[in-house]
C-alpha cells in the first residue's frame, strides 16, 4: 500500500467532528486537523501529537468557531501559506478566512447553496431537470392533495427534517396552518431504495464515485423518516443491473460537468431513488459539498499507487491538480450505520464491554436531536436488502440500545433447547420492524455458572421449572459473543411469559413465547442461524 496523497500546501482540515477529516490519514505531509476535543480526537491525538490540534470549550464548538479560537489561530499560522478546509462552507467562514488571509480551498459558499438547495437546485439543473421525478414549485398555500401522496420540500433542510411525506389532506393542512406563505417543492413520491454516490469535480475529469444504499429512517436509530443514518457499498450489486449503473454514471458526468463550467471543484454527492415497479433511476437532490460518508468509503478502499481514494480525489482536484486519468479506487463492500440522537435514546452510557466489538465504533458528544451519536463500521453488509437489516445490521441495533442502556457489551449469554413432542419452545421478537426468534435465555450475571444463569432465564421468561440433560452444553461463537445451549431434560409447568421481558412488551419491541415444529426449524428467522444444527440433533 503506498503512502498517501499529500496536499501541495500546509493544509487545515477544520472540523466539528473529527471524523470527516479523517478520509485522509493525518501522516500525510502538509496535512493537519483542528476540531474539538472528543473520544476518538484523543485516540488520534496520541498517535499524530504534532498533526491534529483539539480544542476543549465544555462544549461543541461549530466551524466557524473553530476558525476563531486563538489558539486554532497560532496553529494555522504556524506554516506558512496556509490553506484551510471544512466539511460544509458558509459565508461566515469565508469572512473569516479572508478577514486572516488564509486561503479556504471550499468552493463558494453561494454556488454550494444554489446547486444544494431544494428550490434553487430545480432552477440551477435547468434541462438536467430531465432526470428528476415528475415535480413543481409552489407557494405552500398553493398546494393541494388530490388523493396521491406526494414529497414535500422546504428549500434548506438537515439530515431530513425538512423533506415531508404527505399522505393525508390534514397533514398537507397542518403545515400550510404554520407556513402558508413558504416556497415549497412538490415532488411526485417514488416507492423505492435510495442510492448515493461521492463523486468528484476536477478542473479536466468528472471522476463518479461508488455507489451505495442510502440507509434511511429506521428505528430507534432515527426518529426522522426521511434521516440517512448509514451506508452499504455491498447491496447495490444486488439492486442494479449494470445497464442502471452506466445510466448512474451517465447521470453524474452530466451534472459534474454542469458544476465544472461554473466553477465547482471538489466532492458532491448524488441522491437517487430506484424506482421498483419500472426500474427507472430518478435524481433526487444533489450535495454540494463533502458528503458524509466520504471518510468511511475512503477507509474500504484499497489504495494502490496509480489509483485515488475518494478523499484524495477531492484533495487534488481542489488544488488544480489534473485527474484526467484518474479513477477512483472501487468499493464493493462495506456498510456503515449511525445512532443519531433522538427522543428516546439522547446519549449513551459510559461504555461497559465484556469483549471488545468485532467492528468500528466511534462514540461523538452531540446533543442536538438527530445529530450523530454513535457511528458503528462493518466490513459486511447491515442491510440484507432494501429496508431490511441484515444479522450485522440487527447487531448494530442491539449495540445501540446495549450502549443506550448502560448493558455490557457481548457478556456471555446461556439458554435451554426446551423439546417437546417434536416442537422446540422460542421466544418470537418483534424489533423495530425487526422479526426473528430467539432460544429463551439471557445474559450471564456476576459469578453465576452457565448452568445457573440457563436455569434462572428460563423461570424468569416462561415460568417454566425444568432439569437439564448432563451432556455439555451446546457452544456457538455469535458476533463475537460466546453462547451456551443446554438441553432441558424434564419440564414442568405451562409456558408464560414473564420477567423483564413481559414488562416491556410493547408494539415496537413485543415478546412472545412460541412453539415450532422441528420439521419447520430451517423456515424460522432463528439468531444466532448456527444453533438450528445443533437443534436437529435433539428433535
Amino acid at each position: 500500500m503506498s503512502n498517501p496523497i499529500s496536499p501541495l500546501k500546509p493544509t487545515f482540515y477544520v472540523a466539528r467532528d473529527i471524523e470527516r477529516a479523517l478520509g485522509l490519514n493525518p501522516r500525510a505531509p502538509l496535512y493537519f486537523i483542528i476540531s474539538n476535543s472528543s473520544p476518538l480526537g484523543k485516540k488520534m491525538k496520541e498517535e499524530y501529537s504534532d498533526k491534529i490540534l483539539l480544542i476543549d470549550e465544555g462544549r461543541i464548538l461549530d466551524t466557524h468557531e473553530l476558525l476563531e479560537h486563538e489558539t486554532a489561530k497560532k496553529f494555522i499560522q504556524s506554516q506558512e501559506d496556509p490553506h484551510i478546509l471544512v466539511f460544509k462552507n458558509t459565508t461566515l467562514i469565508e469572512s473569516i478566512c479572508k478577514e486572516n488571509k488564509w486561503t479556504l480551498l471550499n468552493p463558494s459558499a453561494e454556488l454550494a447553496e444554489t446547486i444544494e438547495n431544494k428550490i434553487t437546485q430545480v432552477e440551477w439543473l435547468g434541462p438536467l431537470t430531465k432526470y428528476l421525478p415528475k415535480h413543481s414549485l409552489k407557494t405552500l398555500e398553493d398546494v393541494s392533495f388530490d388523493n396521491e401522496p406526494f414529497i414535500l420540500q422546504f428549500n434548506r433542510a438537515h439530515t431530513g427534517s425538512g423533506t415531508v411525506l404527505i399522505e393525508s389532506k390534514e397533514k398537507l393542512e397542518e403545515l400550510q396552518k404554520t407556513f402558508p406563505k413558504r416556497p415549497v417543492r412538490i415532488t411526485q413520491y417514488i416507492d423505492g431504495p435510495m442510492l448515493t454516490s461521492n463523486n468528484v469535480v476536477a478542473k479536466d475529469a468528472v471522476l463518479p464515485g461508488n455507489i451505495s444504499y442510502q440507509i434511511t429512517g429506521i428505528e430507534p436509530f432515527t426518529d426522522e423518516r426521511f434521516a440517512t443514518i448509514g451506508n452499504d457499498w455491498g447491496l447495490p450489486n444486488d439492486l442494479l443491473s449494470p445497464e442502471q449503473k452506466t445510466f448512474y454514471r451517465e447521470m453524474v458526468k452530466d451534472i459534474g460537468e454542469k458544476m465544472q463550467k461554473e466553477g465547482w471543484l471538489g466532492l458532491f454527492g448524488i441522491d437517487v431513488v430506484l424506482e421498483e415497479k419500472t426500474g427507472k433511476l430518478y435524481l433526487i437532490e444533489i450535495n454540494a459539498r463533502q458528503p458524509a460518508s466520504t471518510t468511511c468509503e475512503s477507509s474500504f478502499q484499497e489504495k494502490e499507487d496509480s489509483d485515488l481514494t475518494t478523499m484524495e480525489a477531492h484533495i487534488q482536484a481542489l488544488f488544480h491538480e489534473s485527474e484526467k486519468d484518474a479513477s477512483i479506487i472501487s468499493v464493493n463492500s462495506g456498510s456503515q450505520i449511525v445512532q443519531r440522537v433522538t427522543e428516546k435514546i439522547k446519549e449513551y452510557k459510559q461504555p461497559v464491554f465484556y469483549k471488545d466489538p468485532n467492528f468500528e465504533v466511534i462514540f461523538y458528544t452531540n446533543t442536538k436531536p438527530n445529530s450523530d451519536l454513535i457511528r458503528m463500521k462493518f466490513k459486511d453488509s447491515v442491510m440484507k436488502k432494501h429496508n431490511e437489516l441484515s444479522e450485522f445490521g440487527s447487531v448494530a441495533m442491539d449495540f445501540s440500545l446495549a450502549m443506550s442502556y448502560g448493558q455490557p457489551w457481548n457478556a456471555p449469554r446461556a439458554g435451554v433447547f426446551i423439546i417437546q413432542d417434536g416442537k422446540i419452545l422460542l421466544l418470537k421478537r418483534h424489533k423495530f420492524e425487526r422479526d426473528y426468534c430467539v432460544i429463551p435465555g439471557g445474559t450471564k450475571e456476576n459469578d453465576e455458572t452457565y448452568e445457573e444463569t440457563a436455569l434462572r432465564e428460563i423461570t424468569e421468561e416462561t415460568s417454566l421449572t425444568v432439569t437439564l440433560k448432563d451432556i455439555p452444553p451446546v457452544h456457538v461463537l455469535s458476533q463475537n459473543r460466546d453462547e451456551y445451549y443446554f438441553v432441558a431434560d424434564t419440564i414442568s409447568g405451562t409456558p408464560k411469559l414473564g420477567g423483564p421481558e413481559a414488562k416491556a412488551n410493547r408494539t415496537q419491541n413485543s415478546y412472545e413465547l412460541i412453539w415450532v415444529d422441528g420439521k419447520e426449524i430451517d423456515s424460522i428467522h432463528l439468531l444466532p442461524e448456527t444453533v438450528k444444527e445443533h437443534i436437529k440433533k435433539y428433535i
